[in-house]
């Protein structure tokens, strides 16, 4: 980071190109970090720290001064909820002072898929997300698929469906899509339109009126 010009250029950018009208800013100068969160003049939420030069779809700065990475895309961030160790009830009679017990995460399941370890903690109705240890959620559903060479995510996120085959996301989908092997090949199938859909290997199959027209053997 060049002292200020950096900022300026990156901020005069940021107005120019997308219109920007809300921009919140974490800029640590002693450390030579900074990270702007803002939104675009079409609701998009959008990031951009001294490590990521570009602007970034699907990430936040939240108090740390990089943007974080979320594995969906173009999402919404979802603050956590603070609960206070001691709420107090108001009754007609007398006050009640309850104990709310913050519940810890718990461990629900985990996969390692080659060079890749897969976690999903369940704190509530919330799952949280590990992938080699960064963070990602809250979802409301979360379904690891995988063997020994490939791995997949069924997740729910604000009622919409996606999916991420090795990483690489793809969504949202109105109905709940099926994540599956089709022989040694991780893919998955899904609705639009009424028609059914078969993603493989990144190749779109269909439309299908049902699912038992696709045959693996005759792409």
């Amino acid at each position: 980071m060049n002292e200020n010009s950096d900022i300026s250029n990156i901020v005069e950018r940021m107005r120019s190109d997308l219109n920007v009208t809300n921009i919140r800013s974490n800029v640590d100068i002693e450390n030579r970090t900074f990270c702007f969160s803002l939104k675009d003049n079409e609701g998009k939420n959008l990031c951009i720290d001294n490590e990521h030069r570009d602007i970034l779809q699907g990430f936040s700065c939240e108090n740390s001064k990089l943007c974080k990475a979320v594995l969906i895309q173009d999402p919404t961030i979802k603050e956590p909820e603070t609960v206070s160790d001691l709420e107090e009830q108001e009754t007609s009679e007398e006050t009640v002072k309850i104990v709310i017990e913050e519940t810890e995460p718990v461990l629900k399941q985990e996969v390692t898929v080659k060079d890749t370890i897969i976690k999903i903690y369940e704190s509530g109705e919330e799952k949280m997300l590990y992938i080699n240890d960064k963070e990602y959620g809250p979802y409301e559903q979360v379904q690891i698929i995988s063997n020994e060479k490939y791995w997949g995510l069924l997740l729910l996120y604000n009622g919409s469906w996606y999916v991420n085959i090795n990483g690489k996301a793809k969504g949202p989908y109105a109905e709940r899509p099926v994540v599956e092997f089709y022989g040694e090949d991780l893919g998955f199938s899904y609705i639009k339109d009424g028609k059914y859909y078969v993603n493989l290997s990144n190749e779109i199959y269909g439309p299908y009126d049902d699912l038992t027209e696709f045959d693996i053997n005759n792409k």
